[in-house]
């Protein structure tokens, strides 16, 4: 007759969770210390290379700490300058935009075309930008006398397709692709 193990008894499988939860734990502090020493090489070599291209002796933990840190603040002018250069490109960057280039190209007789339907299609319709970008073209074709049909690319390869597709397939004044490469 086989008896029932006891609450209180560990079950081989918790025994092997928790096995195997040291053993993860384990390999992760091993990762570390690994990444640690590393590091410390990393940092024992420069600063060894550069107290031995010193003139004076290294006998004391001062000079070598000392030239340890000039190499740093070489080190550091260097990271100060890209540091500089990225700070001013993102000003740049942000900076309020005055002028955007629109094209300015007229299309010749648009009159010929009244009626037909300019199909707009975005990468994918829910983004507002191309919510705002599909009321401002509808506005524009309509008062040239023609109809907008927006198609949504569903950010997917085959769903831009399809729409390039219908848009082909009825016989489109025009295509617009927008954010589509």
């Amino acid at each position: 007759m086989a008896t029932a193990p006891s609450p209180m008894a560990p079950t081989d499988r918790r025994v092997r969770s928790g096995a195997r939860r040291r053993t993860s734990l384990l390999s992760g502090v091993a990762l570390l210390a690994a990444a640690a020493l590393g590091l410390a090489a990393c940092s024992s070599s420069s600063s060894s290379g550069s107290s031995s291209s010193s003139s004076a002796p290294s006998t004391s933990m001062g000079t070598s700490a000392s030239s340890g840190a000039s190499s740093a603040a070489s080190a550091g002018g260097g990271a100060a300058a890209g540091v500089a250069k990225a700070q001013a490109q993102v000003a740049q960057l942000s900076a309020k935009t005055l002028k955007y280039p629109v094209p300015t190209t007229p299309v010749s007789n648009v009159a010929s075309l009244k009626g037909r339907t300019i199909f707009y299609i975005p990468l994918l319709q829910q983004i507002p930008t191309f919510a705002v970008a599909a009321a401002t073209m509808k506005g524009a074709v309509e008062k040239a006398g023609l109809k907008l049909q927006v198609c949504n690319g569903k950010a997917n390869p085959s769903g831009v397709a399809a729409c390039v597709q219908q848009a082909i397939t009825s016989n489109a004044a025009a295509i617009v692709l927008d954010a589509i490469p």
